[in-house]
């Protein structure tokens, strides 16, 4: 794992971007050796930026789907078909009725820069992550639907172990709602776990679509 130098110190870099109305949601936080330091979020207007701005990422999550996008339209990836299987809902599924209605438009867009910006070259640091697996996971499979004001309030208090992680879900920023900045804490949970090489890959041995591994992490 690589790392990054902050003020004479060295830290591993854990992240992760989420699609919002006003482009993309990042959180970002330091890691070195039991310390973990959220940043305050922030709202890039693009993905490249989003993901290859400074500190660069040693581990990020992407909440959108990331190859075969084909399939990925039908909710039929292999990694999609094993989510369903633990939750009884596909991604699709839940990524549209996280969805404001009225942003539809919007996400179709975003979703699009996903196809078009991601390489295999990301995949180094770049994972495709989904907040209710990754809250499933947090919560011992209890619990994943974030629609559900119960489910939301073990959400907060699965998230409550992570230092810091009140900077993230305390955030006011333009365009961003509470529940944006839940999810994006989660994929930032997530994160914390790759770097630590203790993150779950559905499927177990990824497929391949166009030298991009498809796949989800938890």
């Amino acid at each position: 794992m690589s790392s990054t130098t902050v003020g004479g110190h060295s830290f591993t870099i854990a992240g992760s971007v989420h699609p919002v109305s006003s482009g993309w949601l990042v959180v970002a936080a330091k890691m070195r050796g039991g310390s973990f330091v959220p940043d305050l979020p922030r709202v890039f207007p693009d993905l490249v930026r989003a993901l290859e701005g400074r500190p660069r990422f040693d581990a990020v999550g992407l909440n959108v789907a990331v190859g075969d996008p084909v399939l990925a339209k039908s909710g039929s990836r292999a990694c999609d078909l094993d989510c369903k299987a633990l939750l009884g809902r596909d991604p699709k599924a839940l990524r549209r009725q996280a969805g404001d209605p009225s942003l539809r438009s919007v996400m179709k867009q975003r979703r699009r820069e996903a196809k078009e910006t991601i390489g295999s070259r990301h995949q180094r640091t770049v994972f495709e992550y989904l907040p209710e697996l990754s809250l499933f996971q947090a919560t011992s499979g209890a619990v994943f639907d974030l629609q559900s004001e119960e489910h939301l309030a073990l959400a907060l208090e699965a998230l409550a172990t992570v230092p810091g992680v009140e900077r993230v879900l305390e955030a006011e920023l333009d365009g961003v709602l509470r529940i944006d900045l839940v999810r994006a804490a989660l994929g930032l949970w997530t994160a914390r776990r790759v770097i630590a090489r203790i993150a779950v890959r559905i499927p177990e041995d990824p497929t391949l679509s166009n030298g991009l591994r498809v796949e989800l992490l938890r």
